[in-house]
């Protein structure tokens, strides 16, 4: 998932072969949730949470998925609001498909900064 992680602050590419190399070929699929302690964006890895994307597991079947999913919610006193998002498999490795997981991905502070909604919200004064 490392190469997810890069591809939400990676510059646009230029050229036939930059094209080629951001084409979707398949899908896999990324287990998240919010931390309760803290409301943090968590990612499911190897049977552990981390705030860190690129140490998230991908699945790529829906019962891998579901699989999961399942030991996600094991955890509800910890962590809530599981569910998985897909992610597309490109030549140049995993890319977060959806702008709401990329806005999740970089985080409050990265996401206000970005998009120079920070002093506009009166965050960071």
């Amino acid at each position: 998932m490392a190469e997810a992680a890069a591809a939400t602050s990676a510059a646009p590419h230029t050229g036939t072969n930059a094209k080629a190399a951001r084409r979707v070929v398949s899908t896999a699929f990324v287990v998240t949730g919010n931390r309760l302690r803290d409301g943090r964006v968590v990612y499911l890895g190897e049977g552990r949470w981390s705030p860190i994307l690129a140490e998230a597991a991908s699945h790529a079947t829906e019962g891998e998925r579901d699989r999961a999913l399942e030991v996600g919610r094991s955890t509800p006193n910890e962590i809530t609001g599981v569910y998985a998002f897909d992610v597309g498999i490109t030549a140049s490795g995993e890319r977060i498909l959806s702008a709401r997981e990329r806005l999740r991905a970089a985080g409050e502070g990265g996401t206000l900064d970005r998009l120079g909604l920070r002093r506009r919200l009166g965050h960071g004064r």
